[in-house]
């Protein structure tokens, strides 16, 4: 939601949060408070980052996540179990 609204991103590297935030955020090791708070003072110290970050963020999220690129996606994986099963 954060990417999606053109927000620089601070997250944990848990499950497919890496994958989802990509290079266009920053990733902390879960726990690692020292560095999420180190990265949230970067980007309070640097409001150009922050924003290039922000748009780079909401780029990837349209270009990746977009109902469009799922559904065809879901509609792919649906014709390869239909083509599995014949």
């Amino acid at each position: 939601e954060a990417m999606a609204s053109a927000l620089p991103v601070i997250a944990s590297r848990t499950g497919a949060v890496p994958e989802a935030v990509g290079d266009d955020g920053f990733l902390v090791r879960p726990g690692d408070v020292h560095a999420l708070l180190a990265r949230m003072q970067q980007l309070l110290e640097d409001p150009h980052l922050a924003k290039k970050m922000g748009e780079a963020a909401r780029e990837r999220v349209t270009r990746l996540y977009a109902k469009e690129m799922i559904l065809a996606r879901v509609e792919e994986v649906c014709r390869e179990l239909v083509e599995k099963r014949r």
